[in-house]
């Protein structure tokens, strides 16, 4: 069985557990991803935590469930949406990789020109 670890007081030394915490995946009995799948994206995204955790949410996205929107068994009607859901959790991939892009420009330092 793959490992899936998380630690809340790592968040700020692990880029694994940050990237967990930005996408919600903290509980260890109902994890997505295992720790070898968000360590393999991190390379992926030359370890740039931000847009790692934007790709992982499109795959949480692109992966989830597609439950019935409406199921109807005599009087009872049940409907099943969450698109309010995948609306905010969208902006947050959005604010991530936009995060993710400002981190790959260098930091501005002092140049002489001669």
């Amino acid at each position: 069985m793959a490992e899936k670890s998380y630690k809340p007081t790592d968040i700020g030394s692990s880029a694994r557990d940050w990237v967990r915490f930005q996408l919600g995946d903290t509980d260890i009995d109902t994890m997505v991803f295992d720790d070898t799948e968000i360590d393999a994206i991190l390379v992926q995204e030359c370890q740039n935590k931000w847009l790692a955790a934007a790709a992982l949410g499109d795959i949480m996205l692109t992966t989830k469930s597609k439950g019935a929107i409406e199921k109807v068994v005599g009087d009872l009607r049940l409907r099943y949406s969450d698109e309010g859901d995948e609306s905010n959790f969208g902006q947050h991939l959005r604010r991530l990789r936009e995060d993710g892009a400002a981190n790959l420009l260098p930091t501005q330092s002092a140049f002489r020109v001669l």
